[in-house]
């Protein structure tokens, strides 16, 4: 007995299937791995959102450095760690205000966001 051709699996050599499309270059890449970051406090990898700068990321992390002084390279890492959960926190800080701006007010009495207030 033969097999069912209709249960064979979709890429045979007859029919190979759609070739991949995806970027090929490295820079390539590293862009279409951002395109479904929105705001990133919850991704595995830390990178910069396309509207914050290297030069502002820098300047605060070199702030927390010069605060902290690691001395070896265990220290180092526990710094860059530090640095790392306090730009995600003014992320979700600014995230927040975002919102919060966005909702009007309940009544005229209150302000923007406080809606989200039980009283």
């Amino acid at each position: 007995m033969g097999q069912d051709p209709t249960m064979l699996p979709a890429e045979t050599t007859e029919n190979p299937g759609p070739r991949k499309r995806g970027p090929n270059t490295p820079e390539g890449k590293a862009r279409c791995s951002m395109n479904a970051l929105k705001h990133g406090l919850r991704a595995e990898k830390f990178r910069l959102l396309p509207e914050e700068t290297v030069e502002e990321f820098e300047a605060f992390a070199e702030e927390i450095k010069q605060d902290l002084r690691p001395r070896c390279a265990m220290e180092r890492q526990f710094v860059e760690a530090i640095v790392i959960a306090f730009w995600r926190e003014v992320r979700a800080d600014r995230m927040e205000a975002d919102v919060m701006s966005d909702m009007p007010p309940t009544s005229p009495d209150r302000v923007h966001g406080s809606n989200l207030v039980n009283k």
